[in-house]
Parts: structure tokens; sequence; C-alpha cells
């Protein structure tokens, strides 16, 4: 690994805090669908249109998985269900941490 991929890796810390961040957003928007103040389709609109313009590299494959995820739990029971839990849950350490899974 490069000097520059260690200076833009994220630590296990950062990681945690960002899988915590995206699973917030996402249980906040879950409610948003549920009280109708968020259309469901717009929304994979959004997450389909976003993921075509992201590059197609290393950087970008777990943020393109996770929306991936959801899109998908989106369309198979009209909420994200467990899904953001899943991301909380998870035990495998971030990127750049030197942990092993």
């Amino acid at each position: 690994m490069a000097d520059g991929d260690k200076d833009n890796a994220l630590n296990s810390v950062e990681f945690e805090f960002l899988k915590a961040h995206i699973a917030a957003t996402m249980t906040l928007t879950e409610g948003l669908i549920a009280q109708g103040a968020v259309d469901a389709r717009a929304l994979d609109e959004f997450f389909s249109s976003f993921l075509a313009r992201l590059p197609g590299n290393r950087q970008t494959l777990a943020l393109r998985m996770i929306i991936e995820q959801w899109r998908q739990a989106l369309a198979e029971d009209g909420g994200f269900g467990a899904a953001y839990l899943s991301v909380l849950a998870d035990k495998n350490p971030g990127p750049g941490s030197g942990e092993a899974n």
C-alpha cells in the first residue's frame, strides 16, 4: 500500500462512526417513507443515478454495495427492513484497520 493510500484509509474508529452514521440516516429515511414524506420510488431513482455516477473502483466498492443492498431491500419489502441494522451488526473491521476478518 502506498503512503497516500494509508493517509486516505479510514481507521476502524472512523469506519465504525461512518457505519453508524449511515445506519442512523437510513433509519430516519425509512421513517420518512413510512410517513409519506419521502417517495420510495424517487429515492430509488436517486440512488440509481448516484450509483451510475460513482467510479467503479475499489475506493467506492463498499459504498456501492451498501447502497445497492438498501435499494434491493426497499424494492423487496417496501422498506429498508433489517438492512440498516446489519450495518451496525457487521463485525468486519473497517478498511485500513489492519485487523484480520
